[in-house]
């Protein structure tokens, strides 16, 4: 019940507005009637949009909006009327009334949250996507599966994502065989000089199963492990299995549709397990202060107790004067950082500051 308050907390802080627009009536024109409705629908979804989030997430994801959302308007409408409509010279213009699905289960509604939980929630996030693939134990040129990773990941508006190929080649082998051998430190310390902030990871294998009942169609099966990694904390976020198979009319090509399907399962997978992450009202941020003393701990985290959001602070660790703290915090590490250094009683030098964590030095 807890969560479900917080949550429920959460989605209206996040939303400028809780006003289930219905009805709206508007505009279109087109070189055609139906060209001229479907530019009104989308000036209606544009109007909705408008009302469920703040104009600034609207700027900061005006691409994807105009992709997922405006050019697929029909999709978030119930119904329209066309009041009047006309024709002059081969240019259409209606008018219509349009009710637009705004209620908090609608598939409008979701998206928006969707985007507003990945630019609040996880503050934007570079995420490289390393997965390998090998076709009867021989490693393969390109990643189909990755690929569809990604596509899942940029259809769910996250902006920054990047595929192996960008990373630096020894960076990339590292980073992932440190991840797969569960050396999440070393892995946290490589995939943190690439500036990522998630890595999603797997080995891709497929292997010839055979012709089908002697048809001439080829069938091959895929498997992928595949584990999220959460840069600054070295937190797995998930991990999780998949298999997949894929027909045609060579084998080499049945491996790779095999290998896309089960890419396509990862890809779903990683976006609701991202999701579900950024749902979680009770993401700390992490603090490490260095030269930190015993005596001094007290005063720290009471300061960062009186800093406004804070909910809560806990002292995780301290040894060798180094301590580190979880602040349950609503908003930016930049945000608290600022607020560390100006308190009261407390002199820190600020030494870095990532998606979710702080380094610190006492003066």
């Amino acid at each position: 019940m807890k969560k479900i308050c917080c949550l429920a907390i959460l989605l209206t802080l996040l939303f400028c507005q809780v006003a289930w627009a219905k009805e709206v009536t508007v505009d279109g024109t087109g070189a055609s009637r139906d060209d001229a409705i479907r530019d009104a629908l989308r000036a209606a979804v544009e109007q909705a949009v408008g009302i469920l989030v703040d104009s600034q997430t609207v700027s900061n994801n005006n691409q994807i909006i105009t992709d997922e959302i405006y050019t697929k308007s029909q999709g978030f409408v119930q119904d329209y009327h066309i009041i009047k409509e006309q024709n002059s010279g081969g240019l259409y213009t209606v008018s219509a009334t349009v009710i637009v699905d705004t209620e908090p289960n609608s598939l409008l509604y979701t998206k928006l949250y969707q985007l507003k939980l990945i630019e609040v929630a996880l503050r934007d996030p570079r995420i490289a996507v390393i997965i390998p693939e090998f076709y009867q134990s021989s490693a393969l040129p390109s990643s189909s599966s990755g690929a569809m990773v990604i596509e899942h990941l940029r259809d769910a508006g996250f902006k920054h994502v990047i595929d192996a190929r960008q990373l630096q080649n020894i960076q990339h082998d590292q980073i992932l065989r440190a991840i797969l051998d569960n050396d999440y430190d070393s892995a946290k310390i490589l995939a943190t000089t690439e500036k990522l902030d998630f890595v999603i990871v797997g080995e891709a294998t497929s292997q010839y199963i055979g012709d089908l009942y002697n048809s001439g169609i080829h069938s091959s099966r895929a498997h992928i492990a595949a584990k999220v990694l959460k840069v600054d904390t070295g937190e797995i976020i998930a991990a999780h299995d998949f298999d997949a198979s894929g027909a045609d009319v060579t084998p080499a090509v049945s491996a790779k549709k095999a290998l896309s399907a089960c890419g396509d399962k990862v890809g779903e997978y990683m976006v609701k397990q991202l999701m579900e992450y950024a749902s979680d009202p009770d993401k700390p941020v992490t603090i490490i202060i260095k030269r930190a003393t015993f005596q001094k701990l007290n005063d720290i985290q009471q300061a960062l107790k009186g800093v406004s959001g804070v909910k809560s602070v806990f002292l995780r660790s301290y040894n060798t004067g180094i301590a580190q703290i979880d602040v349950i915090y609503t908003g930016s590490p930049k945000v608290l950082a600022d607020a560390m250094q100006n308190a009261d009683g407390v002199s820190l030098d600020i030494l870095g500051i990532s998606n979710s964590s702080i380094d610190a030095m006492l003066k």
